[in-house]
This record gives structure tokens, sequence and C-alpha cells, in this order.
């Protein structure tokens, strides 16, 4: 999700397509949505194709799975990861350069989330700090929920703390999108490279 909505924009830029996406008689947000949807639905099918690999080849067990919290917290975790991609999306609009807030925010999340090791090994002010990344409350709902077959009560905490973030942030994100739309029109910098 962090390239979803960048890549689109990105890859219009360097074609010189992005002034016609943006007169298209379609909000220019729906226009990066739908731009990004591909590769959000291309994700989800890679991730089916995995899943079904593991299950059918690997023999993986899903007798304490439970599904219906997974798939709530993989929508949740969809949302607040759209957040940091809309936020990449406005840096590539408005400075016409490669995207250095995914690269940033993907090694914050990596290091501190608990993707590479628990998040429990981290310094305390370092935990701190990851209670303020979505990826850490997904990580740790989605493990819970598939892999041991926890309730959504047991993860009520990280589905609030998910629903928080997107509640705030997605919201921003869409303002500080429009900003950098006007901005560029201002500027007449949408068909500029």
């Amino acid at each position: 999700l962090l390239n979803a909505f960048s890549g689109p924009i990105r890859e219009a830029q360097q074609q010189g397509t992005l002034e016609a996406l943006f007169a298209a008689p379609i909000p220019v947000l729906s226009t990066m949505i739908f731009s990004g949807l591909y590769q959000i639905i291309h994700a989800l099918s890679e991730m089916f194709i995995y899943f079904i690999l593991g299950v059918f080849i690997f023999k993986m067990s899903l007798a304490y799975a439970n599904i219906g919290g997974a798939l709530l917290v993989l929508s949740l975790s969809i949302i607040s990861f759209a957040v940091p991609g809309l936020l990449a999306a406005c840096f590539v609009l408005v400075y016409h350069r490669g995207n250095p807030v995914n690269w940033v925010l993907n090694s914050i999340s990596w290091l501190l989330s608990g993707t590479l090791y628990p998040v429990s090994v981290l310094p305390g002010w370092l935990q701190n700090i990851s209670v303020f990344l979505p990826l850490t409350h997904s990580l740790q709902a989605i493990r819970l929920t598939f892999l041991q077959g926890a309730s959504i009560k047991d993860v009520a905490c990280n589905l609030l703390a998910l629903m928080v973030f997107s509640a705030v942030m997605l919201p921003a994100a869409v303002i500080l999108f429009y900003i950098a739309i006007k901005k560029i029109r201002q500027e007449g910098s949408v068909s500029h490279y």
C-alpha cells in the first residue's frame, strides 16, 4: 500500500499523462484510488495464493485460526496503511521526485513493529515509539487471530488502535492530498516532470 498510490502518479508523471488523468471528469481522489486499486488487488491475490500454498502444499494447520477476526484485522490494516501511501503520493506530486517517504516509513516500520523480531526485545523508548505504528498493531492482531484463534475481544486494543489511526490520519492524508493537488495546479506543474 505504500506504493499503491505514489507508483501510478510517478508513472503518469514520467509518461506525461498526469494532466490527462486530472482533467478526466471524475474526482482526482477517485482517480488515484482506482489507479492504486490494481496494486492492492494484486497484493491481496498474492497473499491468497501464499495462503493456499501453505495449506495444501506445506500442510499449514488452520485448526486454531479465527478467519473472521483475521479478515477484520486485514480490512482495518488496509485502511490504516493507505495513509502513508497517500502521504507518499503527495510528496511525488509536489516534488516530482522519487519517494523517500516510503523508504523512511518502511524502514521504521520494519525495524520497530515486530516484523523481524519481537517488539519486546527493543529498548523501552523504542517500544513506546512502536505503539504509534499501525503495522505493530496489525501484526500483533493478525498473529493472535490467525495463529492462536484469538477472539475479537482478545485483540480489541489492537483493533481500536488501527481504527483510531485510520479515523484520525486518513482524513488528514486526504486533506494533504487535495492541498498537494491545489499547489501543483496553482504552480502549473501538473504536466512537468
